[in-house]
């Protein structure tokens, strides 16, 4: 799991982007690029393009790059200030 802040939200066909920081192993802040399903399947689910704000802190469950860079697939997304729960169909 990779707990960070949202630094920016983009929705759009094939596949939505959100870019977050998170500390590395070091305690430095690390951009980590996560890949979300496209605009119709999170829409089905109750994710719009005003659901995420820069700034909320998330965590993440995902399936990493291959090549070790700071990126994943989002399997599972969750939002403790309020409790909203995202799960990849």
């Amino acid at each position: 799991m990779v707990e960070g802040v949202v630094v920016d939200v983009l929705l759009r066909n094939p596949h939505s982007q959100i870019r977050m920081e998170a500390p590395d192993a070091s305690g430095r802040a690390a951009v980590w690029i996560l890949e979300l399903d496209d605009i119709t399947d999170l829409a089905n689910q109750g994710i719009a393009s005003d659901t995420l704000s820069i700034g909320d802190k998330i965590q993440i469950v995902g399936h990493p790059a291959r090549d070790g860079s700071n990126s994943l697939f989002v399997r599972r997304l969750h939002r403790p200030a309020d409790g909203l729960d995202y799960e990849e169909d």
